[in-house]
């Protein structure tokens, strides 16, 4: 019980901080600095606690057809089944294969802002992958079946509702729903989300309070990772196969 009361302790200072962090990133007048530094504390909270097998980064979904995503502000994706990310131009390609999930970092949750977060995830969940074998010890091949989707969430400091997650809060993510579901996310001055969607598309989120806004949101996002297993390996192949 000691070490569930510490881990909390611990996480609640973070949040502190990061709400402090993301305070002072509010300060910059121009809508891209403001953005790019609400971004970077978020990748460098999910890059320093997260298992080392899931990596985190800004950029570009690719696909071996050369379908690009729309450019997503944090992507979680793995290194050992799809080894292989590119680098032009000072952006990061990396191949759908190997992600598991993509997040939206905003300063403030709105209907606008859940949406936005709603395109940018079908437009990853677009992408076709491959799957190639993998020699099991008994030397049996194995080809991993694509059948989870990609997650999607959106993470902010504050809401622009009140109550901040409310009926208009359900009722845009009801409507997001529509074009590509969000699965998760957190406003950190109000609390964290996660949802889980019935056969009319109609949602059913489990919300934290504000003071566990930050340790819900993680271990949340951990077990839904852990859920998803391995994914599948990428048939380079086919990424490098001529047309």
């Amino acid at each position: 019980m000691a070490e569930e009361n510490k881990l909390r302790q611990l996480f609640s200072r973070h949040q502190e901080l990061l709400v402090s962090a993301l305070g002072v990133s509010s300060v910059h007048e121009h809508p891209v600095a403001k953005g790019d530094n609400s971004e970077l504390a978020w990748r460098e909270m999910l890059s320093k606690h997260l298992p080392n097998r899931y990596q985190v980064a800004t950029g570009i979904v690719i696909d071996h057809e050369g379908t690009e995503s729309d450019y997503i502000d944090i992507i979680i994706f793995d290194r050992y089944y799809s080894p292989i990310v590119f680098h032009f131009n000072d952006v990061l390609y990396v191949p759908a294969e190997s992600v598991f999930a993509v997040i939206e970092a905003k300063q403030s949750l709105n209907k606008s802002h859940v949406d936005y977060a709603s395109k940018k995830a079908k437009s990853v969940r677009a992408l076709k992958r491959t799957s190639a074998p993998i020699r099991q010890m008994n030397s049996t091949l194995a080809t991993k079946a694509d059948t989870k989707q990609i997650l999607a969430g959106i993470v902010t400091t504050k809401s622009d509702w009140s109550p901040a997650l409310g009926d208009p809060f359900n009722r845009a993510l009801a409507e997001a729903a529509k074009t590509s579901p969000i699965d998760f996310g957190c406003s950190l001055n109000d609390g964290s989300f996660s949802i889980t969607y019935n056969d009319a598309g109609e949602p059913t989120i489990v919300k934290s309070d504000s003071n566990s806004s930050l340790i819900s949101f993680f271990v949340g996002l951990v077990s839904e990772l852990q859920a998803m297993g391995n994914p599948p390996a990428i048939d380079l192949q086919k990424y490098y196969q001529r047309s």
